[in-house]
């Protein structure tokens, strides 16, 4: 249903940009001006009308998944075992899914701050998400963190576009974004390796 309400607001507003084009062509006509002069700067502001961050959006998404993401591995689980014999038998696993939101401004639902998720009493998972203040695109940066040390053992940056589904607080313009640029089934295996660090003290 909503699907043809859609095409059916798309096929007004089609035949309200012939009838605003085709005014400007005949309006410059009238003045002596080849029509194309003011009817192309008519078609293309209906355009944007509309349109505007359609192009914009495409071009960052794939400009920031070429030059931003990716998945890098500093650290793997046996590694960091052998670094640290005897540590892992210490520590506690935790159940998937125990995480909370920081460094989140009160009133808004937009992932534009800080998630943490505790592994185990050494390790944290630490996702932030910056959002470009103009267009629907979202960096997200996930790392797993050695909390004693402070480093980072694993990183993976991601790169979202869109609205989102109208259904759950979107927009409408369904056009706007493209895939995800994701790394995130290398990065769970790896991430399951942490977390299950400690596993057998249960």
């Amino acid at each position: 249903m909503f699907g043809l309400a859609v095409v059916g607001v798309f096929f007004i507003y089609l035949l309200l940009c012939a009838g605003v084009v085709g005014w400007a062509v005949k309006a410059a006509r009238k003045r002596g001006i080849k029509g194309w002069k003011w009817g192309v700067p008519a078609a293309l502001f209906m355009y944007l009308i509309v349109f505007w961050d359609h192009i914009p959006t495409l071009l960052l998404h794939h400009y920031y998944c070429a030059t931003k993401a990716g998945y890098w591995v500093y650290k793997s689980p046996e590694q960091w075992k052998k670094e640290n014999p005897g540590v892992a038998e210490t520590l506690t696993w935790v159940q998937e899914g125990e995480g909370y939101f920081v460094d989140i401004p009160l009133g808004t639902t937009d992932f534009n701050g800080v998630y943490r998720q505790q592994l185990n009493e050494r390790f944290v998972r630490q996702t932030t998400g910056i959002k470009n203040t103009l267009f629907p695109l979202t960096i997200n940066t996930t790392e797993i963190k050695d909390i004693a040390t402070g480093s980072v053992v694993v990183k993976m940056v991601t790169v979202t576009s869109g609205y989102g589904a109208f259904s759950v607080g979107g927009s409408w313009k369904f056009w706007v974004g493209s895939r995800s640029c994701s790394t995130y089934p290398d990065f769970k295996s790896i991430l399951i390796g942490f977390r299950q660090i400690g596993r057998e003290t249960l």
